[in-house]
């Protein structure tokens, strides 16, 4: 049986992609997520389904567009 893969989800909040080193910002190196990005997946063009956080989170974890897993605003807990 193949083995596993090792999946490393990095998920952060207040950052637009050109923050980052990876996308051709200058002013702010970073050294180890070019090295996570070397040996993985790093995502060219990327879409969000809501420009709030905690509906798009939501849209992610479930697969669902906002308007059916009724998330939207960032007070809208994610049901388990």
């Amino acid at each position: 049986m193949a083995q596993r893969p090792n999946i490393l989800l990095i998920m952060t909040d207040q950052q637009k992609a050109t923050s980052s080193h990876l996308y051709g910002n200058t002013f702010c190196p970073t050294p180890n997520l070019a090295r996570l990005a070397e040996s993985g997946v790093l995502y060219r063009h990327a879409f969000t389904p809501h420009p709030l956080c905690m509906p798009a989170r939501i849209s992610f974890w479930t697969g669902q567009w906002p308007h059916s897993h009724g998330g939207r605003r960032n007070e809208t807990p994610m049901p388990a």
